[in-house]
């Protein structure tokens, strides 16, 4: 690896597994996993609504095709919608990460779908409208993110096992935060301030991390930084993990259902990240009350 000494064991010890998606050309099977478009539909579908107005389908994971990951079910189809309006549904008040958004689990799928992939979904709000940089959505295939030059809709997800690491050290534990600082001071990247005593979140040593490992480590390949299943959050404002309704650190509730934006499958709300989180034991038992929406940018 492309990095200074010193390191090896932490990263083994912050190194978390994942799936990462990548989008890959062709007609999706509409029980097979894929991003816009129209999800499975059978029989008695209701098409939700938030404020009034039809929400917007985002992405259909089957995770029989998902490479299994420990806790996580090996079959089912997870369906993602949030809300028609300029913030993806995210609300802001004590209702966050709750409201604004609606999974569904489906895990008989013998039943014929009443819709098409290519199917249009409801149309929402007025053509002459701006969302998410677009101007005059339309019926189509409506969600609220833009997707990168030659990314038609819908978009077929194909997946991998990766490793994942922490994109800042907000959360390392004391000895880790040790660790780092003494390699960094080792390999002369230290300079003059003393990160080590800066009070959390600790933007200082943050930002190293990110420069000499993080981002390095991930553009070589070594590690994944962009849309995935399990592994560690992405955040760009804050860690939201223990506040509000969200589960702490330690609890199964704050695993990453799912997290896309800022990659090769699509660009959420302009560079932005959008995260699904919740018990993957609970959803395998489809139970959906523990999960968590997050969008931040």
């Amino acid at each position: 690896m492309g990095i200074f000494a010193g390191l090896d064991g932490l990263l083994s010890e912050l190194g978390a597994d994942a799936v990462s998606l990548k989008p890959e050309p062709g007609d999706p099977d509409i029980r097979s996993s894929y991003l816009g478009g129209h999800p499975y539909w059978p029989e008695g579908s209701q098409w939700p609504d938030y404020r009034g107005e039809p929400m917007s389908f985002v992405c259909q994971i089957n995770f029989a095709d998902v490479p299994r990951l420990p806790g996580f079910p090996a079959d089912g189809l997870l369906q993602w919608f949030v809300g028609s309006d300029d913030v993806a549904g995210m609300t802001f008040d004590d209702t966050q990460g709750t409201k604004g958004f609606e999974v569904r689990w489906i895990t008989d799928l013998s039943a014929p779908s009443t819709r098409y992939v290519s199917y249009p979904t409801r149309p929402y709000g007025d053509c002459g409208q701006e969302l998410f940089g677009e101007v005059g959505r339309c019926p189509g295939y409506d969600a609220p993110y833009s997707f990168q030059e030659l990314n038609p809709l819908p978009y077929r997800i194909v997946f991998e096992r990766v490793r994942t690491l922490p994109g800042d050290v907000d959360r390392f534990t004391e000895q880790q935060r040790q660790t780092f600082w003494t390699a960094l001071q080792d390999a002369g990247l230290a300079g003059d301030e003393d990160l080590l005593s800066e009070p959390p979140p600790y933007y200082g040593l943050s930002i190293a991390w990110g420069q000499h490992v993080y981002y390095r480590l991930c553009d070589e390949g070594a590690f994944w930084s962009d849309d995935h299943v399990g592994g560690h959050p992405r955040f760009i404002q804050r860690d939201v993990r223990g506040t509000g309704n969200y589960a702490a650190v330690d609890d199964p509730a704050s695993a990453v259902l799912l997290s896309i934006g800022g990659g090769e499958l699509c660009d959420w709300w302009s560079g932005g990240t959008a995260s699904l989180f919740g018990d993957p034991w609970a959803l395998a038992a489809a139970d959906l009350s523990p999960i968590r929406y997050y969008t931040d940018r």
